[in-house]
């Protein structure tokens, strides 16, 4: 017997967290991301104007498997068209990393079911699950669904997150850096003894809101902060970033890196410890001393420690995309994909699906071949392109003038 119970209410959904750290528990791919801890900071922060739709599929009353979903009105195409769809999606945004669904196991029967649901008893006209691993059995059991049911779905890049398994020993790993990591590193050295550097690591600060403060000090100097992205950009930032480390230092999940000048902080990484895996979330650095690469000194020495407690940790998650800061330090990569369905039985979706698929994939295809792969491209149409079309889809990167 099986049955989806529909939570749409804060009170029910607070009510949840028993079931679902239960479910989490037993769940393969669980992160930070996935817990119940993490979507009330979530949604706290950023679920203004949008509706709790969060699925909870039972078999014989028993939860088998957590949807983490929202209902709300958002565009049907970022950054180039401003066309309104009621979209079901995952809870999460740039700031979550990560989305899937919770569950021990993935049966057929279970996601016809939750389809059944999402088709017959709910308002929508794209069902969209970003940003998941490709990977994921999530994705390879909707695609059999699409597959089965004749569903009009299209499934786009979105980003490939680099990570680092720790399987050897720091002395080795580092043999193996390119030299201009450790040539900055020994730069370093020389200046942790002469301009007085010094790192601190943050398990269980006393004062997490004086911490915090220290970090916004430095995000309000880099170059995210211009772009709205960095962890003090504006209220709604600097309370989740607040919010959640308050949390995860309550949860024992805090690993935040500090390097200092002169007891003046010049540079920051905002990490998670969850089980056997460190999430970096933020790093940032003050622009006015970045010819001594700070950030990947940090990194560096961030990096260090966690390889000294290899008995705890077993890899470092860079997550978001694969920049070229990242890549310095590991090849690893996992790929991250937007699945999106459209509701079969809704003419405006369908509308939606053949713009997509007819006009718009297309012409991005063209101007990536023309104009995105070719270091001839003009900075200012690069950088154009990438506005029109988020590099995250199209495989290209924004270029500096020189």
């Amino acid at each position: 017997m099986l049955s989806v119970e529909k939570i749409d209410r804060w009170d029910a959904f607070v009510a949840l967290k028993g079931e679902w750290d239960d479910l989490l528990a037993r769940c393969l791919h669980r992160t930070p991301f996935l817990t119940h801890d993490w979507m009330m900071v979530w949604w706290k922060h950023f679920g203004v104007g949008k509706e709790l739709c969060v699925l909870v599929l039972r078999e014989q009353g028993r939860a088998v498997l957590i949807a983490p979903m929202m209902k709300h009105w958002g565009q049907f195409y970022e950054r180039l068209l401003t066309i309104p769809v009621l979209a079901i999606d995952t809870m999460a945004n740039y700031h979550s990393n990560r989305a899937d669904w919770v569950y021990a196991e993935l049966r057929r029967e279970y996601v016809e079911a939750l389809w059944e649901h999402i088709l017959n008893h709910e308002r929508w006209h794209l069902l969209r699950l970003y940003p998941i691993l490709a990977e994921s059995p999530t994705v390879a059991e909707l695609q059999r669904l699409i597959a089965r049911r004749h569903i009009h779905a299209t499934s786009l890049h979105d980003q490939t997150s680099p990570y680092l398994l720790m399987t050897q020993a720091w002395p080795a790993y580092v043999r193996h850096l390119p030299h201009q990591i450790t040539r900055y590193v020994k730069k370093a050295q020389r200046l942790l003894a002469d301009r007085q550097l010094s790192v601190e690591l943050h398990t269980h600060p006393d004062d997490v809101d004086a911490l915090m403060s220290q970090l916004f000090t430095i995000a309000e100097k880099g170059w995210a902060s211009t772009r709205g992205t960095a962890i003090s950009a504006n209220e709604q930032l600097r309370g989740f970033y607040t919010d959640l480390m308050h949390l995860a230092n309550q949860r024992d999940w805090l690993l935040i890196s500090l390097l200092k000048d002169k007891q003046n902080p010049i540079a920051f990484e905002y990490n998670l410890r969850y089980e056997q895996t460190i999430y970096n979330l933020k790093i940032a650095y003050d622009p006015a001393v970045a010819q001594y690469r700070p950030g990947h000194v940090l990194r560096y020495l961030t990096l260090s420690s966690v390889f000294d407690h290899q008995s705890q940790f077993r890899e470092f998650d860079f997550l978001g995309d694969a920049l070229a800061h990242k890549l310095l330090w590991t090849q690893q990569t996992r790929p991250h994909i937007k699945l999106s369905l459209y509701h079969p039985r809704h003419p405006y979706a369908q509308f939606l699906y053949y713009l997509q698929t007819k006009f718009l994939l297309p012409v991005k295809s063209h101007l990536v071949r023309a104009l995105g792969a070719t270091e001839r491209t003009p900075v200012w149409l690069s950088n154009l392109i990438l506005r029109l079309f988020p590099h995250e889809q199209i495989g290209c990167k924004p270029r500096q003038a020189a």
